[in-house]
């Protein structure tokens, strides 16, 4: 019936609810912009699903405005979305005056997606018109692919799961959907979700809630008459042991939404049991214009003057957050000589540095020479790794950038400064990742690796479902802490 569809469902974003210990509405915004970036990168399905209770409070008087903002991120979403409200949504109109209300039978990839809006009842049940019933016949009519049932509140026979929110008339529309062979009936609403419950021909499943740690969104991969559910988590479990070395702050020209306070927040809630601040110097050093301009990569640490020099307003900030589990460091500049700009009194007070290699002096030539290109940049990783960084930020990200194609000798020469050097090396996906062969042979030869999220908006932060997918393609350990980088080892 179905072959290689895959479906995203995001439910219960809940945003605006304040903080407490187990829901987290307040960072709802985030959440969907997070989840929204992982379906792009990671899963990229045919269709996305929103399960209603986007919002805590759809009458409160900042409603349009919270909606507005999950409207805007859902235009970052790759594939198509259909969105239904939930009980906590509102007025269903001025819901619909910001989101786009899919049609009656919806058709997308192959598929038919029938969204309902039934009626609340008490205890927080629903149940639907009759005249709605007839729908699920109308889309079977001379269609032999798989239809789909949206709805917020749950629907399955009384008595078959441990949940307080039902249809009341569940046994008619169960009934209506196996009649016209209904693949999947898809709810939100209750919280912990539940596993699929297949009756007849239709499977019944809830989304877990996406505003309750560890934040998840489900999956659904249909291959035939069969719905795989696939669990996927946006924060990790503690016990990894995680850290994220790369986070920016208000202090960096190229941030969005990054700081201070919210990134120590945010990675604590996202599973990191340490973050690490590290701003760049250049940016610290001289003025956005002049950063911007080339002069800190043409004249370095040379020309840096007192009026534009923000390093002590940094470490004056970093001092009121310092903590157990946090630490604050400096991402490396480097000019066109190979010097780090980087004064002696600043790289006392940093934690810990990383070197980046963000420009070239053949590339702001405009030389066209690969090799011209790889040679200069071979040169440079020396110059950098030479110089007490603890972390090679994105290594190959500057050539990359360019077209320049990896092979093993820029690899293998790269991985050998690491190594003799005892020099860590960052997985990063900021502008994209690192090829696995480069992963593989620095766990080969025991190169430290560091996983940075390279945050200069606050989704990023901790964010490392692709590093972690790329550390199990390049054969690391169950044991990730015999290969990853901590500060202090």
């Amino acid at each position: 019936m179905s072959e290689g569809r895959t479906i995203a469902v995001i439910a219960d974003i809940h945003y605006g609810w304040s903080e407490t210990e187990d829901r987290h509405g307040d960072i709802g915004d985030i959440l969907l912009h997070r989840a929204v970036a992982h379906l792009n990168d990671i899963v990229n399905p045919d269709v996305t699903l929103l399960m209603g209770d986007l919002l805590e409070d759809g009458d409160a008087p900042g409603a349009h405005a919270q909606r507005v903002r999950l409207q805007e991120i859902l235009h970052d979403l790759h594939g198509p979305h259909v969105v239904i409200p939930g009980n906590h949504d509102g007025d269903i109109d001025a819901f619909y005056r910001s989101f786009d209300r899919a049609s009656d039978i919806t058709e997308v990839a192959g598929m038919r997606v029938l969204p309902f809006i039934d009626d609340d009842r008490p205890g927080w049940c629903a149940e639907r018109p009759v005249s709605q019933l007839d729908r699920f016949r109308k889309a079977r009519e001379g269609f032999d692919g798989p239809i789909i049932a949206l709805q917020h509140v749950p629907i399955f026979p009384d008595g078959a799961l441990d949940c307080p929110f039902n249809h009341l008339d569940a046994d008619a529309i169960i009934a209506a959907m196996n009649a016209a062979d209904v693949q999947l009936c898809i709810s939100g609403h209750y919280h912990p979700g539940h596993l699929p419950l297949q009756v007849g021909s239709t499977s019944l499943v809830t989304a877990p809630s996406l505003h309750m740690a560890p934040f998840e969104l489900l999956v659904i991969r249909l291959d035939g008459d069969h719905a795989h559910m696939e669990p996927h988590a946006l924060a990790v479990d503690p016990a990894l042991g995680l850290r994220d070395y790369h986070i920016h702050t208000e202090f960096g020209y190229c941030a969005q939404d990054a700081e201070f306070a919210r990134g120590i927040d945010l990675g604590h809630r996202f599973g990191m049991v340490e973050v690490g601040f590290a701003e760049h110097s250049g940016q610290l050093c001289f003025t956005e214009d002049d950063y911007w301009a080339g002069l800190c990569h043409r004249k370095g640490v040379d020309a840096i003057t007192p009026y534009a020099n923000r390093m002590d307003a940094y470490f004056e900030a970093a001092a009121a957050v310092r903590a157990p589990g946090v630490r604050v460091g400096l991402e490396l500049d480097f000019d066109f000589q190979g010097r780090a700009v980087l004064q002696p009194r600043d790289r006392e007070r940093a934690d810990f540095l990383l070197g980046s290699i963000h420009r070239l002096a053949s590339l702001d030539q405009g030389c066209w020479d690969p090799s011209a290109v790889v040679e200069e940049f071979l040169w440079m990783v020396g110059k950098v790794v030479s110089q007490d960084v603890n972390i090679m930020a994105h290594p190959f990200r500057i050539i990359k950038r360019d077209g320049i194609v990896l092979d093993w000798s820029i690899i293998e020469h790269v991985v050998d400064a690491l190594q003799w050097t005892n020099t860590a090396a960052e997985i990063n996906f900021h502008m994209g990742g690192p090829p696995v062969e480069f992963v593989t042979l620095c766990m080969e030869r025991g190169v430290k690796l560091a996983l940075g999220g390279d945050a200069h908006q606050l989704l990023d932060v901790g964010n490392f479902a692709p590093h972690l997918a790329l550390l199990e393609a390049a054969g690391a350990p169950r044991d990730l802490s015999e290969v990853l980088f901590r500060l202090g080892d």
